[in-house]
């Protein structure tokens, strides 16, 4: 069975948080919501997500030093970032520390910010290439140690036959 997806918004205006719960409530994935950086952390300890959408103007921590923490601490979570000011500075910062994916802009396009969480959201689930190439690396390797296993429990199954021990 699999696990549901989950996206995380983040922003200090909570009618900006229902608007975007309200309109994301027909996607096929639950939408959480947290009005601060550290109450993002906190949940994120709580709950894995698959994106978290960060406003960049916050009290006490900006969206950039969330999202960087967010890459530390949760490596596989998708980062964006969704802010008003769309200054160069804010881009240049929320690209740099926070590894974002991808930077949107208030107000937003409603069919455009649907199309791009939706990306972000199953994109986990799309295999690359590299990806085929390290399963198809693991079998192989999975295949080699069966193998060795088998050799060694013929092995010992002919030592202990012969009364021979092994020190271990």
């Amino acid at each position: 069975m699999k696990r549901e997806k989950r996206v995380l918004f983040v922003d200090d205006e909570t009618n900006i948080l229902s608007t975007l719960k309200r309109l994301l409530r027909s996607e096929d994935y639950c939408v959480e919501t947290a009005s601060s950086g550290y109450e993002a952390l906190k949940i994120m300890e709580l709950t894995r997500f698959d994106v978290i959408v960060s406003d960049q103007r916050m009290p006490h921590m900006t969206g950039a030093e969330l999202l960087q923490i967010v890459s530390q601490k949760f490596p596989g979570v998708k980062r964006l970032m969704l802010s008003g000011y769309a200054d160069i500075e804010s881009v240049i910062c929320a690209v740099n520390e926070g590894k974002i994916s991808e930077f949107l802009t208030k107000p937003w396009n409603v069919v455009e910010l649907r199309k791009v969480i939706r990306k972000h959201v199953f994109q986990s689930d799309i295999v690359t290439e590299g990806d085929k190439k390290l399963i198809s690396q693991l079998k192989r390797m999975r295949a080699i140690i069966l193998k060795q296993k088998d050799k060694i429990s013929v092995l010992e199954k002919c030592l202990s036959e012969k009364k021979v021990y092994l020190k271990r």
